[in-house]
């Protein structure tokens, strides 16, 4: 019977898989973030004044 050794990462090769694994999602942040901007510009336009007092 042969036995399966599980390969030991150091610790900098953890934290690399670690970051390779937020490059996804950060992308997408922005990629949303923009699609949002040009949403929220084609619609129609609304004024919305939280505070009157302020502007």
């Amino acid at each position: 019977m042969t036995t399966k050794t599980t390969p030991k990462i150091t610790l900098w090769e953890f934290f690399q898989q670690l970051g390779k694994t937020f490059m996804l999602p950060v992308a997408l942040l922005s990629f949303c973030g923009i699609m949002l901007g040009i949403g929220s510009s084609l619609s129609k336009p609304r004024r919305y004044y939280p505070a009157p007092h302020v502007g």
